[in-house]
């Protein structure tokens, strides 16, 4: 599974927000910018999708 990660630098405690669209993670870094002056950073990760219950 494919992650768009976007991740304030000056918010304490600087938590990195997963999202599961690219549109949306750019649209949330912009915002965030534009009203507090943050640095944000954006990522992508790829993670493997775990399907196994546990027992």
């Amino acid at each position: 599974m494919r992650y768009y990660i976007a991740q304030c630098q000056e918010c304490r405690p600087v938590l990195p927000l997963p999202f599961a669209e690219q549109g949306k993670r750019d649209g949330w870094a912009s915002t965030h910018s534009d009203f507090t002056g943050h640095a944000v950073t954006i990522r992508t990760e790829d993670r493997e999708e775990n399907n196994h219950a546990e027992h």
